[in-house]
């Protein structure tokens, strides 16, 4: 079971290391299960706070037959959108259900991955089903959060 916990933890590492490289001041938020967001308490990472995600289709359920709980989705939104968002990255799949909810937090810019049967974020690559999640979540980070470079780099 600590195995299956720790994947999305070394999934998203390079990503998440790619994403404070590029904003070294900026705030990042992590937004996942209660599990990891405990995981992340109290320890060095380059996530600065981190928010256990409510129930939501395809995003987060607590057990496979949970349902959508609209106050608790209230509960979750309010807070976390309090100060504006400037970027919101989209790493769960191909966003079906997962594009929709991170649109929810009004951020002013959106990247991530698209199946052909959802909503678009502001850059998107295409979802490749097969693809290693460390390398997608890494190849969507770097390709538009990149630290700022010289002409000659």
């Amino acid at each position: 079971m600590l195995g299956r916990q720790l994947g999305p933890e070394v999934e998203t590492a390079a990503a998440e290391q790619a994403l404070r490289a590029a904003y070294p001041h900026a705030e990042i938020v992590l937004l996942g299960t209660p599990v990891r967001t405990a995981l992340l308490r109290g320890r060095p990472a380059p996530i600065d706070t981190a928010f256990a995600l409510p129930t939501a289709t395809d995003v987060f359920a607590a057990a496979s037959d949970a349902e959508l709980d609209a106050d608790e989705q209230s509960a979750f939104f309010a807070p976390v959108t309090v100060a504006p968002i400037d970027l919101a990255v989209q790493a769960h799949g191909g966003g079906h259900w997962s594009n929709p909810f991170l649109l929810r937090l009004g951020a002013r810019f959106t990247i991530g991955t698209r199946s052909p049967d959802t909503v678009e974020l502001d850059r998107w690559l295409p979802s490749r089903y097969h693809q290693y999640e460390a390398l997608r979540w890494l190849e969507v980070v770097e390709r538009w959060a990149r630290p700022a470079r010289s002409p000659h780099d």
